[in-house]
C-alpha cells in the first residue's frame, strides 16, 4: 500500500486486521468459542474484496513485461484469475516472454506466502489467420543450408517456433511443463487458436439448450410454474447462459463471420427461444415465434443480441477512459483494419454509432468522499413545499441587506431538444440559458441538474466579486427546482448517467464554501405548473433553450461542446 501511495490508510488497515477471532457453527447447532484468526482477511466484509485487489495488483504488474527487444507481455487480472498474454513476432518469443513472466509471478508467490495451482493453468497459442507465415531460417528462398557440424538426416526446428511449444512452470521441488491447448477457458469465454469463438458459441448453444431442459421440468400444461414465473427464469437465467459475453463474439458490423454462418447462428438462437415461448405459453408447437415473442413481450432474438453489443459499447465508451480500448475513441489507420480486424467494440462505435466529432460523458467510480457534505435538500408535500417557498420569499423581499437569494431552475425536452436554465425575479429578472443537444445526446434528468449546477455557478462568481465586509457577512442560497429525481441525486450523488453535472455542482459547491464568509446552500423541491411566478418563467426559458437547437426563436448558449449520456443513446437503441 505504501508504493501505491495509500502510506495514510496503512494505520486503519492494520488495525481492521489486528485482534481478529471467529468462531464455526455447524448445521446441527455446534458452535464453537472463539479462535484468533491472524491471517487472512475477514469473509463478506466489504473491504476485503478491495484489500485483495490491493494484495494482488503487484503480482499484475509483475507480470507485465515492457522495454525487451523481442516483445512485450501484459497482463490482466479478475480477483484471483490472472491472465498472461505475451505479444512478439514468433511462437518461441512468446514462450520465452511466458517463462520470463511466470518466473517473476514465482519470485512474487515466494515472498508473498502465496501458491499458484499449475494444474489449473492453461495455454494457447493465437495466430492471426490474415497473416502469411513468414517465419524461416533460410539464406536462400526455399533452400535450407545446414551448418557443417549438423546431422543431414535431422528436421531442421524453425527459430519461430510453433503452436504446439510448451510453457515451463517454476515449481518446488521441480518445475511444471504445460503443453499448450486448442482451446481456453478465461471468464467463462472460450478462447481458440485464431479468435473466431466457433468454440464457444457451440458451446453456449448446448448450454442454452441443456437449460432449456431445466426450465420443461419445471412446467407441464396443467402444472408447474406460473407463465410470469417461468418468463422470469427465461429472462434472468438462460438467456444470460446463451449471451455471456455477447460483445466478444458476435458483431455484425465487425464482418468477422461470414453472413452465412452469421444467420446460421442467429436461427439456432430463435430456435432455442420459440421452444421456451412455448414451454412458458404453453402453445402449440405450430405457433409462429414472432406470434409468441409478441405476446410474452419477449425481445426477438435478432434485435436483442444487436442491442446488447450496443448497450455493452455505450458502457465501456462512457466508463473510465483508462479502461476503453484506444481503438474505440480513434479510428485506426486502414492497413491496421485490414490486418487485424475490427474490433467488435471498435466496429459498433464507429459504423453503428458514428462517434465522429462527439464527446462522451465519463462515469466515475464516485462523486463525493463518503465523509463529505452533502447540500441540504427538502422534498416536501405540495402543499408544505408551497407554503415554505411562500414564506422564504415574504422574508426574502423584507430583507433589505439582500442576505437570501432564491434561485429556480428547470430543465425541458421541446421538439427533440434539450434544454436547461436557471432564473431569479427577486430583484429584477434574471435568467440563463443552456442548450444541452438533440434528445438523443442528452435527456431531461441532466438538463434539470445542469440548472442546478447553473444556479451554483452563478453563486460562486457573485462570492467571487464581493469586498471585504460583504464576504464577513452570512449569507443564503436557496435553489428551487421542480425535479425530485435531480434533487435526490444531489443529496445522495451515484454514478447516473449525467454524472459529470454532479462532479460540476460540488466544485462550485467546494469553491463557495472555500471563501471566508458562511454561505448555506439549499435546494427545495418546488411543484410545476401550479402558478409559482419563477417556476414558471424557468419553464419558458428552459423552452427556450431547446428551441436554440430546433433553430426557433432566440436563446443563449455558452458555445460548449455537447457531451452525449449514455442513458440517451441506450434510449435511441432500444
Amino acid at each position: 500500500m505504501r508504493q501505491m501511495g495509500l502510506s495514510a490508510l496503512i494505520p486503519w488497515v492494520q488495525s481492521f486486521l489486528t485482534g481478529r477471532s471467529t468462531r464455526i457453527k455447524l448445521p446441527n447447532g455446534y458452535l464453537s468459542e472463539a479462535f484468533p484468526t491472524p491471517t487472512g482477511i475477514p469473509q463478506g466484509s466489504p473491504i476485503s474484496p478491495i484489500l485483495f485487489l490491493l494484495f494482488n495488483a503487484p503480482l499484475v504488474r509483475t507480470c507485465t513485461l515492457r522495454g525487451l527487444h523481442y516483445g512485450e507481455s501484459e497482463a490482466y487480472g479478475w480477483v484471483d484469475d490472472v491472465c498472461i498474454l505475451a505479444i512478439s513476432n514468433s511462437y518461441a518469443k512468446n514462450v520465452q516472454l511466458l517463462e520470463k513472466a511466470l518466473q517473476k509471478a514465482a519470485s512474487w508467490a515466494s515472498k508473498h506466502a502465496a501458491k499458484f495451482a499449475p494444474d489449473k493453468f492453461e495455454l494457447i497459442h493465437f495466430t492471426n489467420p490474415r497473416l502469411a507465415n513468414t517465419t524461416t531460417i533460410t539464406t536462400i528462398p526455399g533452400i535450407y543450408i545446414p551448418t557443417q557440424d549438423a546431422d543431414i538426416w535431422e528436421v531442421p526446428d524453425d527459430p519461430a517456433g510453433h503452436d504446439g511449444i510448451p510453457v515451463t512452470i517454476p515449481g518446488d521441488p521441480m518445475p511444471t511443463v504445460l503443453a499448450p491447448s486448442d482451446t481456453a477457458k478465461y471468464l467463462g469465454i472460450w478462447l481458440d487458436k485464431h479468435l473466431n469463438f466457433t468454440t464457444h458459441r457451440k458451446k453456449m448453444l448446448a448450454k442454452g439448450a441443456g437449460s432449456l431442459e431445466a426450465l420443461r421440468g419445471i412446467s407441464g400444461s396443467t402444472w408447474g410454474s406460473s407463465l410470469i414465473a417461468m418468463r422470469k427464469v427465461y429472462q434472468a437465467v438462460i438467456i444470460p447462459q446463451m449471451l455471456w459475453g455477447l460483445s466478444a463474439w458476435y458483431c455484425p458490423a465487425a464482418k468477422a463471420m461470414p453472413r452465412g454462418d452469421l444467420d446460421k447462428l442467429t436461427n439456432e438462437l430463435t430456435k432455442i427461444q420459440k421452444r421456451a415461448a412455448i414451454l412458458i405459453s404453453g402453445a402449440l408447437r405450430g405457433t409462429a415465434g414472432a406470434a409468441l415473442d409478441t405476446e410474452l413481450f419477449i425481445t426477438p432474438i435478432k434485435l436483442r443480441l444487436q442491442q446488447i453489443v450496443e448497450e455493452t459499447t455505450i458502457r465501456i465508451l462512457t466508463g473510465p477512459q483508462w479502461a476503453c480500448p484506444q481503438a474505440a475513441k480513434e479510428a485506426r489507420k486502414p492497413g491496421e483494419r485490414r490486418t487485424g480486424g475490427w474490433a467488435p467494440t471498435e466496429a459498433i462505435a464507429w459504423k453503428t454509432l458514428r462517434l465522429q466529432n462527439e464527446k462522451w460523458e465519463e462515469k466515475r467510480a464516485f462523486v463525493l468522499a463518503p465523509w463529505e457534505t452533502r447540500i441540504p435538500c427538502f422534498i416536501e408535500n405540495q402543499e408544505a413545499a408551497l407554503g415554505t417557498h411562500n414564506n422564504i420569499y415574504k422574508e426574502a423581499i423584507c430583507d433589505v441587506q439582500n442576505k437570501t437569494t432564491m434561485v429556480f431552475t428547470d430543465g425541458s425536452g421541446f421538439a427533440g431538444h434539450i434544454g436547461a436554465s436557471m432564473a431569479s425575479l427577486q430583484h429584477g429578472v434574471k435568467s440563463q440559458r443552456k442548450y444541452l443537444g438533440k434528445d438523443s445526446q442528452s435527456t431531461v434528468y441532466a438538463a434539470e441538474l445542469s440548472g442546478i449546477e447553473m444556479a451554483l455557478a452563478q453563486a460562486k462568481r457573485e462570492n467571487e466579486g464581493q469586498n471585504e465586509i460583504e464576504q464577513q457577512q452570512a449569507r443564503e442560497v436557496i435553489i428551487f427546482s421542480d425535479s425530485q429525481a435531480a434533487i435526490q441525486a444531489v443529496q445522495n450523488p451515484q454514478r447516473p448517467s449525467g454524472q459529470y453535472v454532479l462532479t460540476h455542482i460540488y466544485n462550485h459547491v467546494r469553491a463557495i464554501r472555500s471563501r471566508d464568509q458562511p454561505t448555506n446552500i439549499t435546494i427545495r423541491w418546488i411543484p410545476a405548473h401550479v402558478g409559482v411566478d419563477g417556476n414558471e418563467f424557468a419553464d419558458e426559458e428552459a423552452k427556450g433553450a431547446a428551441l436554440l437547437g430546433a433553430g426557433i426563436g432566440v436563446a443563449t448558449g455558452t458555445g460548449e461542446l455537447i457531451i452525449r449520456l449514455a442513458a440517451a443513446a441506450k434510449r435511441a437503441v432500444r
